[in-house]
């Protein structure tokens, strides 16, 4: 007997999955909306895919696409089904890439900020090398939100506030926004107050283009009054931290991660220190039936060792 919490025996489970080939042939379809550019990537016959689609319509009881003139579109039904789809072909290449490595080494994929790896991660790869030699950590630098479902990722860094559906997270560190520029910047355009920044050319990240309009809001200021003719935007914060160096402008940087930024204190200083803004949190994020895997948990017990070493007040346990 099993409760109905238990998982179905593998007999009943595998009575319920359609056949591979119309999984993979639902998964292009989906994916291009086209069947006849999903056979010819698959190696089929467009009547081939068409059967395929038909045959897994009738097993699931439920229209996957719909015609619009010549062109297909999902239903609510098949959007669905391509969501879950994705999901699990997805853990079937995580599972065949975990076979395919030595027995001794793991890989763990993690996704996170340039700033972040920069300041967080890098100093201390030694350490999780020391630490977990069985693991091999492989680290992927981007500001996009990776997609789990379908992306060969094990966990990410995300900040923000959440939630983000079908992931846990665990809250690594809080940030606040902190403008910084170079001490010459500073000499030549003194700022005494906030309100003094919207006189000045302003460098902005093109992946948070509305981070110093909640800085200006949360002081009672508008970017509205701001001219932003001499303003640059740059597409990664580390780069908008050098332009800052070299005099460009004013830089809305975050504190604490920026206080480990090489050049801190020296070719970079805070422009104004306001008494605390709005916060935001990095959060450490994964697929939720990734919780109890042993890589996972050696993941995040390093993150909060490596946050806790760079920022120990700012750290949330």
């Amino acid at each position: 007997m099993h409760d109905n919490h238990s998982p179905p025996p593998i007999s009943a489970s595998r009575a319920r999955i359609p056949p591979t080939s119309a999984l993979l042939a639902f998964e292009a379809a989906a994916r291009l909306l086209s069947f006849r550019r999903a056979a010819e990537e698959l190696g089929f016959t467009a009547s081939a895919i068409s059967h395929q689609l038909g045959s897994l319509e009738a097993q699931l009881g439920e229209r996957l696409f719909s015609r619009v003139g010549r062109s297909v579109r999902l239903t609510p039904a098949g959007e669905r089904f391509a969501h879950q789809v994705r999901r699990g072909l997805a853990a079937i290449n995580r599972g065949l890439d975990d076979l395919a490595t030595d027995g001794q080494t793991r890989q763990i994929r993690l996704s996170a900020s340039a700033l972040f790896s920069q300041t967080v991660l890098v100093p201390h790869l030694r350490d999780f090398a020391r630490r977990w030699p069985r693991y091999d950590l492989r680290l992927e630098v981007t500001a996009r939100m990776v997609d789990f479902s379908i992306e060969q990722v094990d966990a990410g860094i995300r900040i923000g506030r959440g939630p983000w559906p079908g992931l846990t997270r665990t809250r690594l560190l809080t940030v606040r926004g902190l403008p910084a520029a170079s001490p010459s910047f500073l000499e030549a355009h003194p700022v005494t107050a906030p309100a003094d920044l919207l006189g000045l050319p302003l460098i902005h990240n093109a992946f948070f283009p509305s981070a110093w309009s909640d800085w200006f809001a949360v002081h009672g200021l508008s970017i509205e009054d701001h001219d932003t003719r001499r303003d640059v935007t740059l597409d990664s914060l580390p780069i908008a931290l050098e332009a800052a160096q070299h005099g460009v402008g004013v830089v809305l940087t975050m504190d604490p991660l920026v206080r480990s930024h090489p050049g801190f204190g020296t070719t970079l200083i805070a422009a104004i220190d306001p008494p605390a803004s709005s916060e935001l949190s990095f959060w450490l994020v994964h697929q939720i039936e990734a919780g109890a895997d042993p890589k996972i948990k050696a993941l995040t017990h390093w993150l909060r060792d490596a946050v806790q070493a760079i920022a120990p007040s700012s750290a949330t346990r």
